[in-house]
């Protein structure tokens, strides 16, 4: 349960990150029957699905490198499922984008370090 608490306090973590960066967030925890976004944001017009990934330091595999291709082919068909749902009721974009927020232990300060890589998948 530790873990699960930790990777939670990683999400909200990565939230208030986004935020900084000048993200408008409006929803989490997206799910459909194939599967879940994390964050839901506005950057700037752009309409952006963003994937969370936790990582303790000295993993085997970056949280980059642990986004699979099953998982992005999943991603993909959960945006559309989104999109099918609710953009001709109320969004307005210019562009849609998938992003990692990629978050780290800070072991030094007991937090968290944060990379954000916008644009991962081409949609």
């Amino acid at each position: 349960m530790a873990g699960r608490a930790r990777g939670f306090e990683a999400e909200n973590a990565a939230c208030e990150y986004l935020k900084t960066q000048g993200y408008h967030i409006m929803q989490r925890n997206f799910t459909s029957r194939y599967g879940e976004i994390d964050i839901i944001a506005y950057d700037e017009d752009i309409l952006a699905f963003i994937e969370v990934r936790y990582r303790k330091n000295g993993g085997l595999v970056t949280p980059e490198e642990s986004v699979s291709h099953d998982k992005i082919r999943r991603i993909k068909l959960t945006v559309r499922d989104y999109l099918g749902r609710f953009s001709t009721k109320w969004l307005t974009y210019a562009g849609i984008r998938i992003d990692l927020c990629a978050v780290t232990d800070n072991s030094s300060a007991g937090g968290f370090d944060f990379e954000l890589l916008k644009g991962i998948v081409q949609f």
